[in-house]
């Protein structure tokens, strides 16, 4: 678990101030390549873009947010909807208990959202993704 939890704190540095490609590979990532533009330095530091979002391979591609979904990660790949707002205001109460019980979520964002959260978790569970090897 500490191996995870690390892994995070440097994904999240790459995304926030940037990383190297060394870093992007010690991830896992070497699929990504950290684009040097206007530089020739192979260890300048790059923030991890849009363009570079990552996926889990299954029969649906479910956003890669590690192990607790943020809600920037989770909106980047996820459409608001009317319809599924407005459920998810008349949902308080069981979005008490359900949030306890999707705890990979951020909190505040399935207390707020949690018909959202529903669709999600319950995909995963339909269509889960391959397990990485």
């Amino acid at each position: 678990m500490g191996e995870i939890d690390r892994l995070t704190k440097l994904l999240d540095q790459c995304k926030k101030t940037g990383c190297t490609q060394a870093d992007l590979t010690k991830l896992g990532f070497s699929d990504i390549k950290a684009s040097t533009v206007g530089t020739t330095d192979p260890n300048a530091k790059v923030a991890l873009t849009e363009k570079d979002k990552k996926y889990l391979d299954g029969k649906i591609k479910f956003p890669d947010c590690g192990v607790n979904i943020t809600e920037e990660c989770f909106w980047l790949h996820y459409k608001k909807s009317g319809w599924l707002d407005f459920l998810s205001f008349f949902c308080y109460i069981p979005a008490l208990i359900g949030c306890a019980i999707y705890d990979e979520y951020d909190y505040g964002l399935c207390l707020g959202n949690f018909v959202y959260i529903l669709v999600d978790a319950f995909s995963k569970k339909i269509a889960p993704p391959k397990p990485s090897l």
